[in-house]
């Protein structure tokens, strides 16, 4: 049983992890907006403007992102959610 959970968690981490910048890159082509790739090349967008597409790959994208938080905040406690944080902690 315990072989199955972690075989379980890994792939849905794994298919969180695909599906977020996958969710990030529809929600913005479809917005009609370039995208940006951190700032290095930027392309136009390849989709024609949907609204509701990119209002579904928001609700993914938001989903996909508090599994990611807890594991990260909560299992790991590795300080990864504190530095995404705006402010930071004196300390």
């Amino acid at each position: 049983m315990e072989i199955a959970l972690a075989r379980l968690t890994h792939f849905v981490r794994y298919l969180f992890l695909i599906l977020m910048p996958l969710a990030g890159y529809l929600n913005v082509a479809a917005g009609g907006h370039a995208v940006n790739f951190f700032g290095v090349v930027s392309t136009p967008p390849l989709l024609a403007e949907n609204d509701r597409l990119s209002q579904v790959e928001i609700a993914i994208h938001l989903v996909a992102q508090y599994p990611l938080y807890l594991f990260h905040g909560a299992v790991r406690r590795d300080g990864i959610v504190e530095r995404m944080l705006p402010i930071r902690r004196a300390g």
